[in-house]
């Protein structure tokens, strides 16, 4: 119920109640209040933190080993083996005698050298990989007799150039050169390829001396102006003859007496002989066992070694056996695994190491290895693919902008009434506006993040001016309001405001 009013009308006071309708006279009016805030979303630039994301990787590779590079590097590990690149690169057992003339003079280490003139004495020389003897010889340190079975073989082209051969001998011989009237003595003997100067070979054999049976055998014509495999079998009661592998004649024969491996040139080229070249030589036996321990081989991740491949030669009586080895970090190492059927059963590793056991029965000859393939399937790893941090755009400013105030409406002019006194207007309230929350729905990537600011707004409220109601003027009217019925205004008044009594 609205609360009572009095006002005074000619030295007496009225109460009254103001109807509901008055109040339409005095608004009260609350500023609304614009907030505007500039969201700027910040672009994160990747530039520092690594992200690891899983990818899967089934990339195939392989590693192959096939020249003597691959096979002699300074990191593997032979024992009774030799690396040569007498077929472009092979892994065998190591003769008693091996010369691949890969240096730059003749190794004396393991040849006596001389020359068959005292008039001419032109040295044998060495380059590009081979021995060129002119009118000279290269006898073996080594004495084979000691050797129940023994071999001899080189590479050899007999016409180096366009002259006739100038009665080149290649195999096994004594102490002495052929032209040495010293050289043929009881307790030697000889297994020789000798080529005449009509370009005709044959092959002879002798034990002692003189009164000793003399062996000269004639083979098929050769082309001496190609290389050619000479290969000399020397068993306990006869020898062989092979060129290139096709056995052309046998001598008999014991293998007791005193002999060493030969290779001898006799007729100057300054008489128009052709010159030969030895491209590498071996001679002796070969050891029963040996192993080769290869490089570390890189997969370059961690990886499923899964098969191999290998270009072998086995001779009767050879064997050659495979085993592997893995690592992760190249430090720590799985125990060797036999490889057998073309399949490598030891575990995942970015690091493979293989082993080969190399043997024989027979002394003459000796597996091969002239190239092998690993094959492997790269495991699935975590691949870093970006390195991130995040760098925020510069703060941003809000400016908070104030509705227009709405300007008060003044209050509706009455007829006249009595006069009255208003009451002030209510206090008016600021409600500022909530600060917004944001929500992210997902994370932030990692980085470092300047918070966006809070902004308070703190805004004077518009003043409210209020104006009264002006107090009418009455002017020509006398009344006491001295009349026995209270509810009777009389006839000088017109009754407008509603709810009123005369009281004393």
């Amino acid at each position: 119920m609205s609360k009572k009013q009095k006002v005074s009308i000619g030295g007496r006071w009225i109460a009254f109640r103001p109807k509901p309708d008055e109040k339409k006279n005095s608004r009260l009016i609350t500023p609304r209040f614009g907030a505007v805030f500039l969201i700027l979303v910040m672009a994160l630039t990747a530039l520092g933190r690594p992200v690891q994301i899983a990818r899967a990787q089934t990339t195939s590779g392989s590693v192959t080993q096939t020249t003597a590079g691959d096979f002699g590097a300074v990191c593997a590990s032979l024992s009774d083996v030799s690396v040569s690149d007498a077929d472009g690169g092979e892994v065998r057992l190591r003769a008693s005698l091996e010369d691949y003339f890969d240096g730059a003079a003749v190794d004396t280490g393991r040849w006596v050298v001389g020359n068959v003139y005292s008039w001419y004495t032109t040295p044998p020389t060495v380059g590009n990989g081979v021995l060129t003897p002119d009118a000279s010889y290269l006898r073996s340190q080594m004495n084979m007799q000691s050797l129940p079975m023994r071999f001899f073989e080189a590479r050899a082209l007999q016409r180096a150039g366009a002259g006739n051969a100038g009665w080149p001998d290649l195999g096994f011989y004594r102490a002495l050169p052929p032209l040495d009237p010293n050289a043929v003595t009881s307790d030697t003997a000889m297994r020789l390829f000798i080529s005449r100067d009509t370009n005709t070979t044959y092959v002879r054999g002798r034990d002692g001396d003189g009164s000793a049976p003399l062996y000269d055998v004639d083979i098929p014509t050769l082309n001496l102006q190609q290389y050619h495999l000479f290969r000399v079998e020397w068993y306990a009661d006869r020898t062989d003859f092979l060129v290139d592998g096709v056995i052309q004649a046998s001598v008999p024969g014991v293998s007791t007496l005193n002999t060493y491996a030969f290779l001898y040139h006799q007729t100057p080229t300054t008489q128009g002989s052709s010159p030969m070249q030895v491209d590498w030589v071996r001679a002796g036996a070969y050891p029963s066992t040996g192993a080769y321990t290869s490089c570390v081989l890189d997969a370059g991740g961690n990886a499923l070694w899964q098969s191999f491949n290998q270009g072998v030669d086995l001779p009767n009586g050879t064997a050659l056996a495979l085993q592997t080895r893995t690592s992760s970090d190249g430090a720590a190492w799985s125990d060797w695994s036999p490889a057998v059927d073309g399949q490598i059963s030891s575990p995942a590793g970015r690091f493979l190491q293989y082993q080969l056991t190399l043997s024989t029965t027979n002394p003459l000859v000796s597996p091969e290895l002239r190239d092998i393939t690993f094959n492997y399937e790269l495991l699935p790893v975590n691949t870093p693919v970006a390195t991130s941090t995040f760098t925020p755009l510069p703060t941003s400013t809000a400016t908070l902008e104030p509705s227009p105030t709405l300007p008060l409406q003044p209050s509706d002019t009455p007829a006249p009434t009595p006069t009255f006194t208003a009451s002030p207007l209510p206090s008016l309230t600021n409600t500022p506006s909530p600060t917004p929350t944001f929500t992210s729905t997902s994370p932030l990537p990692t980085g470092t993040f300047t918070p966006t600011p809070t902004f308070t707004a703190t805004l004077p409220l518009p003043t409210g001016t209020s104006t009264p109601t002006p107090t009418p003027q009455i002017s020509g009217i006398t009344d006491d309001f001295n009349r026995p019925d209270s509810t009777n205004l009389g006839v000088s008044w017109t009754e407008r405001a509603g709810d009123w009594q005369i009281v004393s």
